[in-house]
C-alpha cells in the first residue's frame, strides 16, 4: 500500500533548491527525503510537545493551581507546559495539603507533612505563592533558573524533565520516565492536589 505525501509550496521551492544545489552530485534522493519527510529530535519532540490544538480547556481538577503557577513564574499554559506539570506532580506523588510538588517553603499557617519539612499549606494560593517562591527563591543557587527558562520557552517535556532532574529539587528519575510515557501517548495520571 502506498502512502500520498502532500507538501506545501514552501517545501516544493526548497525540493527546487536543493535540486539546483546538488544536481549532478548524484545524491539527491537521500537530500530531499531528509529535508521533506524527516525531523530531527528536537523538531519531534518540539511538534508533539508543544502542540496545544488538542488540549482541553482543563484535564484534572486541579487546572488551575498548575495555570496560577505558570502565571506567577511567567509562563503560559501551553500544552507541553501543562503536561509537564502533571508529570512532576505524578513524579512527585505525596498527600501534602495544597502542595503537589513537595516544597518546604515556609509560610504562614503551615505546618510539617513529613520529617524532610515538606510543608502543608491551608489554602491553595498559599501552595502557589510557596511553589513560586521556592523555584524563584533558587533561581541560580539551586539550577531552578533552568526550569523557570524551559517553562518560559515552552521547550518542551524532555528538556522540561531534564532541567528539574538536573536541579536540587528531589523529584528524579521518575520524573524522566513519566515524561517518556506522556510523549509516548499514556495519558496523565497526576493525583489530585489534597
Amino acid at each position: 500500500m502506498s502512502k500520498k505525501f502532500i507538501i506545501t509550496e514552501e517545501e516544493r521551492n526548497e525540493i527546487k533548491s536543493l535540486y539546483r544545489i546538488n544536481e549532478g552530485a548524484g545524491d539527491i534522493i537521500p537530500a530531499l527525503i531528509k529535508a521533506i519527510f524527516m525531523k530531527t529530535d528536537d523538531e519531534e519532540e518540539k511538534s508533539s510537545d508543544n502542540d496545544t490544538s488538542s488540549l482541553p480547556d482543563k484535564t484534572t481538577s486541579d487546572d488551575d493551581f498548575y495555570k496560577s503557577v505558570l502565571k506567577c513564574l511567567g509562563a503560559e499554559p501551553t500544552k507541553s507546559n501543562m503536561l509537564f506539570m502533571y508529570a512532576w506532580r505524578q513524579a512527585e506523588g505525596g498527600d501534602a495539603k495544597n502542595n503537589p510538588f513537595n516544597t518546604t517553603q515556609k509560610m504562614e499557617g503551615a505546618t510539617n507533612y513529613n520529617k524532610i519539612g515538606v510543608k502543608n499549606y491551608r489554602t491553595p494560593e498559599d501552595g502557589i505563592q510557596a511553589t513560586c517562591k521556592t523555584l524563584t527563591n533558587g533561581r541560580n543557587k539551586y539550577g531552578y533558573d533552568k526550569i523557570i527558562d524551559g517553562l518560559k520557552n515552552d521547550v518542551g517535556l524532555s528538556k522540561l524533565s531534564d532541567a528539574v532532574v538536573n536541579s536540587k529539587w528531589g523529584t528524579k528519575d521518575l520524573l524522566t520516565r513519566i515524561t517518556k510515557d506522556y510523549i509516548a501517548g499514556i495519558s496523565p495520571k497526576p493525583k489530585d492536589i489534597a
